[in-house]
């Protein structure tokens, strides 16, 4: 009876020491996993990290002779004045150039390339337009978003001379007396003829010849 006992004491003996060894290794799995866990996060942080540095571009002065940036209010052009003077010539029936479109709104001279620069054009294909590749440009304009449903389109007009960016006029969908391609960059001269086209409510606007 005793040695029945005996073996069923070792028997109750032996599963709490069955039990507890399942108990250290429930721990030590937690430990390791606790562990493993923290190294992944360690190797993954450091793995993205790497990537961000790859994927930067180095800011160094030999791969940016030059710098334009959009935003600088002291060179805007205004954009007000040229939609006024785009009314104008619309209303009058006038076919005019851009040249002089540009000169009668006060902007800058000289200029031998006139680029519509819509929201979201990316540096490459401003590049590609104007044969510019060592100008690093800063704050291209850039869709915004007024609601869920609706997404505002603002752009640039760009005036260039001798391939130097000179002046920025500010224009919006709702510039509504010259109306450019703002969906894709698009490059014109000072000869270039701007004639007036029917818009809407008996209203014109001015529009490149074909």
């Amino acid at each position: 009876m005793y040695t029945g006992g005996g073996r069923a004491a070792g028997g109750r003996s032996g599963g709490i020491e069955s039990r507890g060894s399942v108990a250290e290794c429930t721990r030590g799995r937690g430990r390791f996993s606790r562990c493993l866990g923290f190294v992944l996060v360690v190797v993954s942080a450091a793995a993205l990290g790497a990537c961000v540095r790859q994927d930067k571009p180095l800011a160094l002065p030999a791969d940016c002779p030059r710098t334009f940036d959009f935003a600088d209010r002291g060179i805007q052009g205004d954009a007000g004045a040229l939609q006024k003077e785009a009314g104008r010539a619309a209303a009058a029936g006038e076919p005019i150039t851009v040249g002089e479109l540009t000169r009668r709104a006060g902007l800058a001279e000289g200029w031998d390339q006139w680029v519509t620069v819509p929201a979201d054009t990316r540096a490459a294909e401003l590049n590609s337009a104007t044969g510019i590749s060592d100008v690093c440009w800063k704050n291209l304009p850039q869709e915004w978003e007024i609601s869920v449903e609706e997404h505002v389109r603002d752009g640039r007009y760009l005036l260039l001379r001798n391939g130097v960016p000179v002046q920025p006029i500010f224009y919006t969908r709702f510039s509504t007396y010259l109306s450019l391609d703002d969906h894709k960059v698009q490059v014109l001269y000072p000869q270039t003829v701007l004639i007036p086209t029917p818009h809407y409510a008996d209203k014109f606007h001015l529009t490149p010849a074909p």
